[in-house]
């Protein structure tokens, strides 16, 4: 079990949207046999630009979008490190339910250009590509 914290800050200008955030999805000591707590992070970032292809009122937005996953786990000793950064377009939409209410909703295609491992001073590239679907939904609500 854990927690994880998203911080994201986003700015609709009509037809316009910007969007950067991450998320930090995991922060922690490592309690294998034989470590010393050492600790372990997990955490995602992105960038995206888009343009609203439907209404003002319920705006969706067709955006280019970049994204990076790290974790960073020192649980044997060494420094161990992997990563992905990717590349994709992304449909993110707002619905409006009444004054005070909107709901949020995200899905999106990204290709993997670059995925990496590191263990202490070996590094090595990941060659063989791939794909990730990413997707979310929220709700908003003025107290």
């Amino acid at each position: 079990m854990g927690n994880f914290v998203t911080l994201n800050d986003y700015r609709i200008l009509v037809y316009l949207f910007a969007e950067a955030g991450g998320e930090i999805l995991g922060v922690g000591v490592s309690k294998a046999k034989g470590s010393k707590n050492e600790p372990f992070v997990w955490y995602d970032a992105h960038i995206k630009f888009g343009v609203n292809i439907a209404s003002q009122t319920n705006p969706l937005f067709l955006n280019v979008a970049y994204s990076f996953n790290h974790q960073w786990n020192d649980a044997i000793g060494k420094d161990f490190r992997t990563g992905l950064h990717m590349a994709g377009l992304d449909l993110h939409g707002f619905i409006q339910s009444g004054a005070k209410t909107t709901y949020e909703y995200n899905v999106g295609y990204y290709y993997v250009f670059h995925g990496y491992h590191y263990l202490g001073e070996t590094r090595s590239g990941i060659n063989d590509y791939s794909y990730v679907i990413k997707g979310h939904s929220g709700l908003k609500s003025i107290l």
